[in-house]
Parts: structure tokens; C-alpha cells; sequence
């Protein structure tokens, strides 16, 4: 009797240990969901952010471009 007893102890704490186990794994597949939606918003962000910093830099080489023109206008009509 005292080995049945014994016995129905250890399933009750294996059965803790594997539901112990479960809501770990719950857990961990819930962070790690999070993590990835996390990465995929960064990885657009990092997308937009690309994105507006190649249009700054073509606006950057018409302004260049505007002011090498009202330079040389400038030069050939003595303003500067």
C-alpha cells in the first residue's frame, strides 16, 4: 500500500511537472510570437526609413544642382 501510495505521489508531481512544462512552453511560444512581430515592424520601419533617406539624398542633389545654376548665374551677371 505504501508503495502505491508512493507511486500515485510521483504521477501527481510528474503531472505537475508537465503542466509546470506546458504553460512554460505556452509562454515561450507567446514571447516569441511577440519577438517576431516585433522584428517585422522594425524590419518596415527600417524599410520607410531607407526609403526617406534615398529621397532626401536625390532632393539633396536637385538643390545642388538649383544652386550650381544660380551660381553660374549669378558669376556671369557680376551679382556676387
Amino acid at each position: 500500500a505504501s508503495a502505491l501510495a508512493e507511486a500515485a505521489g510521483n504521477v501527481a508531481r510528474l503531472t505537475e511537472l508537465v503542466q509546470q512544462a506546458h504553460a512554460q512552453a505556452r509562454q515561450s511560444s507567446d514571447m516569441a510570437s511577440r519577438a517576431r512581430e516585433a522584428t517585422t515592424t522594425g524590419m518596415a520601419s527600417v524599410r520607410d526609413m531607407s526609403g526617406a533617406m534615398a529621397n532626401v539624398h536625390a532632393q539633396s542633389r536637385n538643390i545642388s544642382e538649383i544652386v550650381t545654376v544660380i551660381e553660374g548665374i549669378a558669376f556671369q551677371t557680376n551679382i556676387l
